[in-house]
């Protein structure tokens, strides 16, 4: 299974949402569907989940869960995005998290995945990177 996910900043703060079925926090995102692009999936995931219009900036990270809690194997695009404009209708709320506050709920495992725990932290110590995209082919 594929799924792309949003990482967004404010200042020195990690934006996280409360997946309420699990009671963890985690990336706004979720599972890629047919004819849909990577990018246009992170989009829509953050307008579903947060009630947020993002715009794309990287590519962050690509992660593997090859045993997911589901069953699944599960590969992730995660892209670095900023908002743009919000509303009231969404699915989960959101805040955001300083690195000791992050540090604080990842260590009473309060985040859904250790992907997210690593990609804050290497926010946090300016050591994000980029990474190069998949070239897109539509069929016509």
């Amino acid at each position: 299974m594929v799924s792309c996910s949003v990482f967004i900043t404010k200042g020195r703060r990690v934006l996280l949402a409360k997946e309420n079925k699990v009671d963890k926090f985690g990336l706004p995102g979720g599972k890629l569907e047919f004819g849909e692009t990577l990018r246009e999936c992170a989009i829509r995931e953050c307008r579903e989940e947060i009630g947020a219009e993002v715009e794309i900036e990287n590519l962050v990270m690509i992660s593997q869960k090859p045993e997911s809690h589901e069953g699944n194997n599960i590969v992730r695009f995660i892209y670095e995005a900023r908002i743009v404009g919000e509303s009231e209708q969404r699915e989960m709320n959101y805040q955001y998290f300083n690195k000791a506050e992050l540090e604080k709920i990842a260590s009473d495992d309060l985040v859904r995945g250790a992907d997210v725990v690593a990609l804050a932290r290497d926010f946090f110590d300016d050591k994000l990177v980029e990474y190069r995209e998949p070239v897109v082919f539509k069929y016509h």
